[in-house]
């Protein structure tokens, strides 16, 4: 029999491929190395300039997020749950707009029919077809009480107009095909002067997003996927757009098997991490290899102690976050390391005392062979990394 944490885990078909092993000391010579100081010293001359684009994507490893030196990311299963913990940084000086990116399998596109491939969607959309509810705790609440639609075009959308609800930048929602890496934009909403403006297909409607009565895959797939033209959109997106056509251009250079890796993933390392900072900008020889990392961001605010400044994570964050994990780490054959970083060393080691008691953890480590690494960074740089083998 199945019980209630198992219910709503997606399987797939995984490919394990052998990786060389992180260890505490290989994060952080990575992170020392000049490839890593660079990165970081760039992408902080572009926040103080305002120039960042914070990027909401889902925290599956084939998810790549372009521009990595003026992208700042939030991460979490199907781009889900509340975005007010994140008014702030969408509000802060250094973000010049924002895109809500949920991801799909582009071979999954078809007239009149929603397109596949986020397993937390897909979770979803069997909870609904069978009527489940309930769940206590675990990826099963979360995608019950997180995730608004099994749509990957409803969800990202719903996602990209709580971002737009709270602030005049430009938003962008949009859906990458993970296979090829290209992000398609979808929604787009602006503030120019004292005047509102929003773009959209024809085929796509707010009634269609906002009404689960008036969904209807038929209508807004009549002609695929519903794109809208990148000419229309304020200038910012274009530089987003155009990086990620470039980058996704030099991905399949690099990985010439790129759309082969991507049809599954089955990554190594889960990282919960409340640094905005991409981890391949911080880390790129660690996770420079496409789908080698399953992230979810811990939202916290930080407090000003004196010349110190303390860090605190919000218990119904903390909860989701928690809930979240379930997925990778129930999921993946190949989870080796979970990496938990924030500010505060302290924190770290706390939290990974409340990832540690849930089921999921304890049948994940009990298998040997695993590591919870803990890091204390800041300002994308780490204070101090150690790691626990389990």
């Amino acid at each position: 029999m199945t019980n209630e944490s198992e219910q709503f885990v997606p399987r797939e078909v995984t490919e394990v491929r052998k990786k060389d092993k992180i260890t505490a000391e290989s994060l952080l010579s990575d992170n020392r190395s000049d490839k890593a100081r660079t990165n970081i010293t760039i992408w902080h001359e572009n926040a103080a300039a305002g120039l960042l684009i914070e990027s909401d994507t889902c925290g599956d490893a084939r998810q790549e997020v372009p521009d990595l030196t003026r992208a700042v990311i939030v991460q979490s299963i199907g781009t889900a749950g509340s975005k007010e913990e994140y008014r702030g940084l969408i509000n802060h000086r250094s973000i010049k707009a924002a895109v809500n990116v949920a991801h799909f399998a582009g071979n999954t596109v078809r007239p009149g029919v929603a397109p596949t491939g986020c397993g937390g969607l897909a979770a979803k959309e069997e909870m609904v077809a069978k009527g489940q509810q309930g769940s206590r705790e675990g990826i099963g609440h979360y995608v019950e009480n997180d995730i608004y639609h099994s749509d990957v075009i409803v969800q990202t959308c719903v996602s990209a107009i709580q971002m737009a609800d709270m602030t005049d930048k430009p938003v962008l929602a949009a859906a990458q095909d993970h296979l090829t890496g290209i992000i398609l934009p979808l929604i787009a909403f602006w503030t120019k002067g004292n005047t509102r403006y929003s773009i959209h297909n024809r085929s796509l409607t707010m009634d269609d997003i906002l009404r689960p009565e008036k969904y209807s895959p038929s209508k807004i797939y009549r002609d695929g996927l519903p794109i809208i033209d990148e000419e229309d959109l304020p200038e910012v997106f274009h530089e987003y757009l155009m990086a990620n056509t470039i980058e996704t251009r030099d991905l399949h250079v690099k990985y010439p098997d790129f759309r082969e890796r991507q049809t599954t993933q089955n990554p190594s390392t889960v990282l919960l991490s409340t640094d905005i900072r991409p981890p391949r900008l911080r880390l790129p020889e660690s996770f420079d290899e496409p789908g080698s990392v399953f992230r979810l961001s811990l939202p916290r605010r930080k407090f000003a102690n004196g010349t110190d400044i303390s860090v605190e994570i919000p218990e119904k964050d903390l909860v989701s976050v928690v809930n979240q994990t379930q997925y990778p780490i129930e999921h993946f054959s190949n989870v080796e390391n979970l990496i938990i970083e924030t500010r505060d060393f302290q924190v770290s080691l706390d939290l990974m005392g409340h990832f540690m008691a849930k089921p999921w953890m304890k049948d994940w480590r009990e298998k040997g062979g695993k590591q919870v690494i803990l890091v204390e960074t800041q300002g994308g740089r780490i204070n101090r990394i150690a790691d626990v083998k389990l």
